[in-house]
C-alpha cells in the first residue's frame, strides 16, 4: 500500500470516527434537553467541569460512562422514560466505544472507558439477577407460611428444599456480585489515575474531563481552579520575577561577606581580651589592656556592648547549651485488617456463624440468633457469651469501619444482651474467633412464633490478626 493509499485510509477512518460520535453526541443532547436543566445547574449538582456537557452535547468530547447514568437518572426523576430509551441510549454508547476501540491504534482512554462501562453494565445485569433471586426466596417462605397455616405436610416438606436451594443459588449470585463489584472498582480506579486531573475543592468537587482533539486524541484539560489570594504569583511579569530573584541573591551573598568580616575582626579580638585575663604577656610595643571590669564596676554609657558568649562559641568557652532528647519506645503499628467476606446474609433462631463464608449455621458457633418478637421488630443476641453485640447510634454519620467498631467494643464486656431490631439499625460485632463485623439491618420479618422469626442484614466482616487480648474482653 502506497504512502497516499493510507493518508486516505487514514483521513476515512478519521471521519468516521467524527460521525459516530457525532450521531452520539444528537441522541445525548436530545436527553439532556428533557432534563430542563441548565448545563451550569447540571454540572454543579454532579461535580463536572465547566463547559462539559456542551462539549459532551457537541461531540467535542467523548463522555465518561458515568454521565450517561447520570444523565438518565435526571430524565427519569422528571418524567418517565418510553420503554426501551435507557438501554438504547445505553447500547449506543457501547457501540460508540467499539467503533472508537476497534481502529489500528485505539486511545487508551477510550478502552479505558469502554472496560468501565462493560463492568458497570455486567454490575446492573447481576444486580437484577440477585433482586430476582430474592423475590423467588420470600415467594418461598411466603409459601411455607401458608402450608404451615393450612398444616400441608407434604407441601412443607417440598417448600422447604425449593428455598434451600433458592438460599444456595442466592450465595452464589451474591459472590458473583461481589466479585463484579470489585472488577468495576478497579476499572473506575484505572480511569482516574489515567485522568487524574481532578479537583478537589472543598467547595464543589470537579470531574477532570478528556477533551479530544480532531483526531480522537485526548488532551486533559482540568477545569479552572481561581487560586486564593496568599497562593496568587506576585507578579505577572517574567521579567520582574527575574530580577527580583537576583537582587535576592546578590543581597544574600553581601551578607554572608559581612558576617565574615566580622567574625574575622571579633575573634582575634576575644583571644587577646582572653590573654590579658589570664595575665599572658602582651605584644612589645602595644600597650597592655586595661583591666576587665568586676560585676560590681559601674559600665560606662559610652561602651561598647560585649559580644554574647553563646554568638560565637571558641574552645575556651562553654558550649551553648543542646535541647535533650527523650527516647521512647516505638509505637507498634495497629493491627492489619482485611475484608473476609460482604454480603447479605439472614439470620433466624437457628443463629449465624460470622467465622465461617459463606455464613451457616452453628459451624465454629453461631454469632447470633433471633428471638421473640416487638410488633415489627425482632430481638437480636449474641450467640455465645464470648461475643460482644454493641448497637451504632443512629446519628452516627461516621464512616464505619473495622476501627471504628474496634473503637466502639475497646471497653465493652461480652453479655447476653437483646437488641429489638428494625429495619436501619446497625451494630458492631466481635466474632467467637475474634473477628470484627459491622451489620446493617435490610429487612426484618417479626411472627409471634418466634422460630420464623428473621432479619436480613447487609454484612462485613473483617480479618484482624493479632487483636489485642485487652479488646477480647
Amino acid at each position: 500500500m502506497s504512502e497516499r493509499d493510507e493518508v486516505e485510509r487514514a483521513g476515512d477512518a478519521r471521519a468516521s470516527k467524527q460521525q459516530s460520535v457525532g450521531r452520539f453526541a444528537k441522541i445525548l443532547k436530545a436527553q439532556f434537553e428533557q432534563t430542563g436543566m441548565s448545563t451550569s445547574q447540571f454540572e454543579a449538582v454532579h461535580g463536572y467541569a465547566n463547559g462539559s456537557v456542551t462539549r459532551y452535547s457537541n461531540g467535542q468530547v467523548v463522555p465518561p460512562p458515568q454521565y450517561i447514568e447520570d444523565l438518565l437518572g435526571e430524565v427519569e426523576q422528571r418524567l418517565p422514560l418510553q420503554p426501551g430509551v435507557a438501554d438504547q441510549v445505553r447500547s449506543g454508547y457501547g457501540r460508540l466505544l467499539d467503533t472508537l476501540c476497534s481502529a489500528d491504534r485505539p486511545h487508551p482512554m477510550h478502552q479505558l472507558m469502554r472496560r468501565l462501562f462493560v463492568a458497570e453494565q455486567a454490575v446492573l445485569t447481576i444486580a437484577a439477577e440477585h433482586a430476582e433471586v430474592l423475590r423467588k426466596l420470600q415467594q418461598y417462605r411466603d409459601g411455607l407460611d401458608m402450608a404451615i397455616s393450612d398444616r400441608d405436610a407434604e407441601r412443607q416438606r417440598r417448600l422447604k428444599q425449593q428455598i434451600v436451594r433458592a438460599q444456595k443459588e442466592e450465595q452464589a449470585v451474591a459472590r458473583r456480585r461481589a466479585s463484579t463489584v470489585a472488577q468495576r472498582d478497579t476499572a473506575r480506579s484505572e480511569l482516574v489515575e489515567y485522568n487524574d486531573g481532578r479537583l478537589k475543592t472543598p467547595a464543589r468537587p470537579v470531574r477532570a474531563e478528556p477533551v479530544s482533539d480532531p483526531g480522537g486524541g485526548h488532551v486533559h484539560r482540568p477545569g479552572r481552579q481561581e487560586l486564593p489570594e496568599a497562593n496568587r504569583p506576585m507578579s505577572a511579569n517574567p521579567g520582574q520575577g527575574e530580577g527580583r530573584w537576583r537582587f535576592l541573591v546578590v543581597t544574600a551573598a553581601a551578607t554572608v561577606v559581612a558576617l565574615v568580616l566580622g567574625l574575622a575582626l571579633i575573634l582575634p579580638d576575644r583571644g587577646r581580651s582572653d590573654q590579658a585575663k589570664d595575665g599572658a604577656p602582651t605584644t612589645p610595643g602595644q600597650p597592655a589592656r586595661a583591666p576587665e571590669p568586676s560585676p560590681d564596676t559601674p559600665t560606662p554609657s559610652t561602651s561598647m556592648p560585649s559580644t554574647p558568649a553563646d554568638l560565637f562559641w571558641t574552645p575556651s568557652s562553654n558550649p551553648p547549651p543542646r535541647p535533650t532528647q527523650t527516647s521512647s519506645e516505638p509505637t507498634p503499628p495497629p493491627p492489619a485488617t482485611s475484608v473476609y467476606w460482604s454480603r447479605p446474609m439472614v439470620v433466624g433462631y437457628g443463629g449465624r456463624d460470622l467465622d465461617s463464608d459463606p455464613a451457616e449455621a452453628d459451624v465454629s458457633g453461631k454469632d447470633l440468633s433471633t428471638s421473640l418478637a416487638k410488633g415489627d421488630r425482632v430481638e437480636i443476641h449474641p450467640g455465645l457469651t464470648s461475643n460482644k453485640l454493641v448497637p451504632i447510634a443512629a446519628s452516627e454519620t461516621a464512616r464505619i469501619d473495622a476501627a471504628y467498631c474496634r473503637a466502639l467494643m475497646k471497653d465493652k464486656q461480652p453479655q447476653n444482651d437483646f437488641y429489638s431490631t428494625a429495619p436501619g439499625n446497625r451494630f458492631c460485632v466481635l466474632t467467637s474467633e475474634y473477628r470484627i463485623a459491622y451489620l446493617k439491618a435490610i429487612s426484618v420479618r417479626a411472627d409471634s412464633d418466634f422460630y420464623r422469626n428473621e432479619i436480613t442484614f447487609d454484612a462485613t466482616v473483617w480479618d484482624v490478626p493479632d487483636l489485642p487480648e485487652s479488646e477480647k474482653g
